[in-house]
């Protein structure tokens, strides 16, 4: 079990901007908090070293230039340590899977992958299928429509100004260079990485980036830039409820959104076709809280919900944002 770090309050409001824009200053946090840059310098680079910043990664609007997102649960069997590792790195290896997570409860494994089409996504699940069928007891896999990524409000961001990032929605076939899917690629697990370093990662100039990724953000292809934090560093848990709706009353659905929106403890929800209609990611203090917070949910909602499951996150084993990104550079 992870050594539970306290925040100090300069460390907290530190995150809190970092997890606004990660691509702010220094100066204009110390600004902002009426302290030094060297002071803000010190204090971010010891929150790396203990592990509670894992990256620093950019939100990216990738269904605009055409992909799709996926997600394959996975409910497995009694495997070795060997056999279970050897699965997982089969998923990390692959560019189009973005995130891997290891679970407690109606999962053991779960995978988000992004795609194109759904043919090549099909080459990608049978492939895997072949080569390790023998280890799932069950499999599902949904399609997500529209993914709301939050602000980590459970730090106590004042969220309601703040407008969740969204991916999906409505799909879009903008085409860009080389040069734009390089950059997204760098930015995407290297979101304060300074302009100087993407010119050379790149191979462009300074002006070139800085004009590059203000199209990019005009397009609203780049969102926003933001830290992953170690949640468990810090105390909290990271939870998913996945629920089965009734699209019986849309006043209720409506009321689930702007709970999820509003509910700081909810960092992301999403809607989706599959065995799941709708899934949320929670980031909370204690076991108790959770599931004091999935009562409220059933209760609240249960005119609406056919049926709820849940699993805890206790390991993650990638988090990218873009197929094919770049390792984090910290």
């Amino acid at each position: 079990m992870d050594e539970i770090i306290k925040l100090d309050k300069l460390d907290q409001k530190i995150l809190l901007h970092l997890d606004r824009n990660a691509r702010i200053s220094s100066s204009q946090i110390g600004k902002k908090l009426r302290t030094s840059r060297e002071v803000v310098d010190y204090r971010i680079n010891r929150l790396i070293e203990k592990g509670i910043i894992k990256k620093f990664y950019t939100h990216i609007a990738a269904h605009k230039i055409s992909y799709t997102q996926y997600k394959l649960y996975l409910k497995l069997k009694g495997l070795d340590a060997e056999q279970e590792k050897g699965l997982i790195e089969y998923f990390n290896k692959n560019e189009h899977v973005i995130w891997v997570g290891s679970c407690d409860g109606v999962y053991d494994l779960i995978v988000t992958l992004m795609q194109t089409d759904v043919y090549k996504l099909n080459d990608l699940i049978q492939d895997c299928f072949r080569k390790y069928d023998s280890y799932f007891i069950s499999k599902d896999i949904t399609i997500s429509i529209r993914t709301y990524n939050c602000l980590n409000s459970f730090l106590g961001w004042n969220i309601e100004h703040d407008r969740p990032f969204l991916f999906g929605g409505e799909k879009g076939f903008l085409t860009l260079d080389e040069k734009n899917m390089g950059l997204l690629k760098v930015l995407a697990n290297n979101a304060r990485m300074p302009i100087v370093e993407l010119a050379k990662k790149i191979k462009l100039t300074s002006g070139a980036v800085i004009y590059r990724m203000k199209e990019l953000e005009k397009k609203g292809i780049i969102g926003r830039y933001s830290c992953l934090l170690n949640v468990s560093k810090l105390g909290y848990v990271f939870c998913k409820v996945f629920l089965t709706l009734h699209f019986v009353n849309r006043e209720k659905e409506n009321e689930l959104y702007q709970f999820c929106l509003q509910h700081e403890n909810i960092t992301l929800f999403l809607y989706c076709i599959g065995h799941w209609d709708f899934e949320m990611n929670i980031k909370i203090e204690s076991m108790s809280a959770f599931h004091d917070l999935l009562k409220e949910i059933k209760t609240r909602f249960s005119e609406i919900i056919k049926e709820c499951e849940s699993v805890v996150i206790f390991k993650e084993h990638k988090f990218n944002r873009f197929p094919g990104a770049y390792p984090a550079e910290l």
